[in-house]
């Protein structure tokens, strides 16, 4: 597994790739890169008001628009929650881990699921749009 990113390192991604890395969207990556779990996106919006009371929805859901795209941070289907990407160095299909009783989220990053999927759908005649990988059980801490 990667380490989890950093605001240096994503601010040095968005110079390479000349994208506008916003104060908003910086802090919106900072609470997911500090969050233990997965967050929601009005748990972000509730953490920010502590600091900027004045923030609305809509820049919560901005930023996050930017950070996704750009593989900063992932959406968790399930929960419709976010988390930063453990490894944003190149595009992965995520695949996560997800304990039902504490809600901890685990990115994982063994691609052979994905490639053996891909390998089924394509000699099917398939082609696969997206790609979302979510697994809910029971963590060893809450066992």
């Amino acid at each position: 597994m990667g380490t989890k990113i950093n605001i240096e390192h994503v601010e040095n991604i968005c110079n390479a790739k000349k994208l506008n890395f916003t104060s908003s969207r910086r802090n919106v990556l900072e609470i997911l890169i500090n969050a233990d779990n997965a967050l929601t996106a009005y748990e972000i919006l509730e953490i920010l008001k502590e600091s900027l009371p004045k923030t609305k929805p809509a820049i919560i859901y901005r930023a996050l628009d930017f950070l996704c795209e750009n593989d900063f941070v992932h959406r968790i289907e399930i929960s419709n929650s976010y988390m930063a990407c453990e490894n944003c160095e190149h595009a992965h299909v995520a695949k996560f881990l997800i304990c039902e009783s504490c809600k901890k989220t685990i990115e994982l990053e063994s691609d052979g699921f994905s490639n053996d999927l891909e390998k089924e759908a394509k000699s099917m005649g398939f082609q696969i749009q997206a790609e979302i990988f979510e697994a809910k059980g029971i963590c060893k801490e809450c066992i």
